[in-house]
């Protein structure tokens, strides 16, 4: 929180266990092969619409119920411990979060942006997931971050690493993979989804 509080971004390397990591790629893989995913858009709501000279991944929203399941329910544990000391620490209450399942193959990217919709200001903290074995830098699939003192940091996509990020403040990027790079993507939220405008 402390490094949050600074450079309103923070790494937690092994945030999760391995096997809990093999799980989620295990589902990752099935849901994959099951034709589950579709081509991630760009926007909110009724604006939302594909881009892809922005953005070419493909993406699996995690439903409620799945969240408490055995394959997900480690990861959310301690997100809900995480969400519990961001508010304790800013005094900011968390109420909700949303998460998917993200695949980037060789040679997609998704340019540098914001995570905070223009039509509504609910996302605070972006949190990612990366799921990745044996990455390495020659790889790609770096996530490109803009810090405030106007230099950049490229954070490579290891598996168990989360990295945390102020949503409505760091700009990002993720640059061109040169393999297939999965994460599970989300944010957590200030009041609950849809209601508009702060």
């Amino acid at each position: 929180m402390e490094t949050l509080e600074i450079q309103d971004f923070s790494i937690i390397n092994d945030f999760i266990e391995e096997q809990e990591i093999q799980k989620i790629v295990s589902f990752f893989e099935q849901e994959w092969n099951l034709g589950n995913f579709h081509s991630a858009g760009i926007g909110a709501d009724i604006n939302q619409k594909l881009d892809t000279e922005i953005r070419n991944d493909s993406i699996r929203w995690i439903e409620k119920n799945e969240q408490k399941n055995d394959i997900f329910s480690p990861f959310f544990t301690k997100i809900d411990e995480l969400k519990d000391n961001f508010t304790q620490y800013f005094r900011v209450s968390l109420s909700d979060y949303e998460f998917h399942l993200a695949r980037y193959d060789a040679g997609h990217f998704y340019k540098k942006h914001l995570d905070q919709f223009s039509s509504r200001s609910n996302r605070i903290l972006s949190a990612i997931l990366y799921l990745n074995s044996n990455w390495k830098e020659e790889n790609g699939g770096a996530l490109r971050v803009y810090k405030k003192d106007n230099s950049i940091e490229d954070i490579l996509p290891l598996a168990g690493r989360l990295v945390l990020m102020r949503s409505d403040i760091i700009w990002h990027e993720v640059l061109p993979s040169n393999k297939t790079r999965i994460s599970l993507t989300g944010w957590l939220t200030k009041k609950p989804l849809g209601l508009g405008n702060l």
